[in-house]
């Protein structure tokens, strides 16, 4: 459930907030929002596994 699960908890969360069903809050969209911190640790996620 590792790196699937955080980037699809991410995406679904993501596409629930731009449709109104659940409060906005500061979940990034995986590899593509503006920032420094959640980028690495993704980056650095997906190295072991490809």
């Amino acid at each position: 459930m590792g790196l699937a699960g955080m980037l699809s908890f991410q995406m679904g969360y993501s596409l629930l907030m731009s449709l109104g069903i659940v409060p906005i809050m500061g979940i990034p969209f995986p590899f593509l929002s503006i920032g420094s911190s959640h980028i690495i640790i993704e980056m650095a996620v997906m190295g072991p596994t490809s």
